[in-house]
């Protein structure tokens, strides 16, 4: 018999990811540049660290809209930051 749970819906920061496909397992170091990014980032770091990562179609768009990124990506386990000041 097939049997179904029932999975709670949550909100996450989410954020586009230019020219990378991030899989499952996989340990991926990239810098955040982005104000909506860093923000994305800082909202996941103050609570429990989730966030959605997701490939936006076309690298060279700075501000994509929801239908410029693909709809499927990754929500890492974990996630850790280290800032750099800005480069002159």
């Amino acid at each position: 018999m097939f049997t179904r749970e029932k999975q709670e819906m949550k909100r996450v920061p989410m954020m586009p990811v230019r020219d990378m496909v991030i899989f499952p397992q996989q340990m991926t170091p990239f810098i955040v540049g982005r104000e909506a990014s860093v923000r994305a980032l800082e909202e996941a770091l103050a609570g429990d660290k989730k966030i959605f990562l997701s490939t936006q179609h076309d690298a060279s768009v700075d501000d994509p809209k929801p239908e410029e990124i693909y709809a499927v990506g990754r929500s890492p386990t974990s996630c850790r930051a280290s800032s750099c000041p800005t480069a002159i």
